[in-house]
């Protein structure tokens, strides 16, 4: 577990139910609730929560132009929720984080 910023959460090594592992990065701020699951570089479940609104989508990249799941209507729902450039923004900001984890001081 790691608190990114006030509003961001992010969540490692999570099973699911089919034992698969994933990352979550959760974003809670102006009654929006946000949750991409980072399955790997091509697999990306978002879900979007606003008031009485839920949408979810898999996406098959981190432009987040591209999904797998359900209809148009269903990435749709999502991005209008969240705009896809604020979860551009969440995914940089988690890869960000774990390079300067598995980065190391080179001058040792």
């Amino acid at each position: 577990f790691r608190q990114a910023d006030e509003h961001t959460q992010i969540f490692e090594n999570i099973a699911d139910s089919s034992g698969s592992h994933y990352s979550a990065i959760v974003r809670e701020k102006d009654g929006v609730t946000v949750t991409v699951r980072v399955y790997s570089d091509t697999i990306f479940l978002v879900e979007a929560i606003q008031g009485e609104s839920v949408a979810s989508a898999i996406f098959r990249d981190d432009l987040f132009t591209s999904w797998t799941s359900g209809s148009d209507a269903d990435a749709a729902a999502v991005l209008g929720i969240v705009p896809g450039d604020q979860l551009r923004a969440m995914i940089e900001e988690y890869k960000a984080g774990i390079l300067a984890l598995v980065s190391s001081d080179k001058s040792e």
